[in-house]
């Protein structure tokens, strides 16, 4: 049985999460949408299946009308891919946030063993010297403010309450994009910036090697970068809020 612990800041507990050693990664779909028109948005959906028993596997990935088969060696881990249209897609904006959802089987032997949903915006965007940010075709006006992680007189754990009262306050004053710094925010901090319609700059660190205060992250930064730039980008790709992705807040180098 494979398990990791995740905080569930509504109770203040931790829950101990189980699921069989064949299973779907962790953070293991992947929701993109490289062609979109008014008429119709083309869907990519990967799939990671994770194999963590000691024998090779066969199960079969069910996403939407698509079965796809998979062999999956012991201690190993394979991605597939399957294709989906939507018609009429409704584009994810800060107006209309507009999310879709990617429901994902996986069987063996006929019978479901495990199951993930991924939620997903379908938007197209881009930079530009002329044009500035462009959303869905339309030039947008960045009006953005920084955030820090925690919610003040609550401190550092993240209450999802909270979460969504601070982005729904952030709307209400204006604002249409927010700098997650300086830290990788939580699960509840985007889903509300989804739902509700606010941009994200995900930020990863405040500073580097220079030291800023003692044993802050210059203390660790050579030897964890890499795994922890992978697991927020990992985490954090399906969401349509996000726009930008930032390695550095004061980097004094």
């Amino acid at each position: 049985v494979s398990a990791f612990l995740l905080n569930r800041s509504s109770d203040l507990s931790l829950w101990l999460e189980t699921m069989p050693a064949l299973h779907i990664a962790e953070n293991g779909v992947f929701v993109t949408t490289p062609e979109v028109s008014a008429d119709k948005a083309l869907v990519l959906v990967d799939v990671t299946v994770q194999n963590e028993s000691q024998a090779d596997r066969n199960a079969t990935v069910v996403v939407g009308g698509a079965h796809l088969m998979v062999a999956v060696k012991a201690g190993e881990s394979k991605t597939v891919t399957t294709t989906l249209y939507v018609n009429n897609p409704r584009l994810w904006s800060p107006e209309n946030p507009t999310l879709y959802e990617a429901k994902v089987k996986l069987k063996e032997a006929g019978n479901v063993i495990d199951n993930a949903t991924a939620k997903y915006g379908i938007r197209t965007f881009s930079f530009d010297a002329e044009n500035g940010f462009v959303l869905n075709g339309q030039k947008v006006l960045i009006n953005g403010a920084c955030v820090h992680h925690d919610d003040g007189v609550l401190g550092a754990m993240a209450f999802d309450a909270a979460e969504i009262r601070k982005v729904r306050q952030m709307k209400e004053a204006g604002f249409n994009l927010i700098r997650t710094s300086h830290n990788p925010t939580t699960r509840a901090f985007l889903d509300a910036c989804d739902s509700i319609g606010m941009l994200v700059i995900d930020e990863a660190f405040d500073g580097w090697r220079t030291q800023k205060n003692p044993y802050d992250y210059s203390t660790v930064i050579d030897s964890c970068f890499r795994e922890d730039i992978h697991a927020m980008v990992l985490r954090d790709r399906n969401h349509p809020c996000v726009i930008s992705w930032s390695i550095g807040n004061e980097v004094i180098e």
